[in-house]
């Protein structure tokens, strides 16, 4: 299963893989849920956080809006 690939990476401690982690669907949100929790991270830290994940949700509904076409209203 791939997405579970994608989450174990993206909580585990190494530091090397930071920016891969935070690129991954779902990494920076991770991220900013743990920092969240732990508390004491700064708001700039957060927002640079913040940039990924609307990113992947642009990447999602691209391909989506192509792929699944509705048949209007009657």
């Amino acid at each position: 299963m791939p997405s579970a690939r994608w989450s174990r990476a993206a909580i585990t401690r190494t530091e090397e893989l930071t920016l891969l982690k935070r690129l991954i669907p779902g990494g920076s949100a991770t991220e900013l849920v743990v920092n969240a929790w732990n508390g004491g991270v700064p708001l700039a830290d957060s927002l640079l956080l913040l940039a990924p994940t609307p990113g992947w949700v642009v990447v999602a509904v691209a391909p989506a809006s192509r792929i699944f076409r509705w048949e209007p209203r009657r």
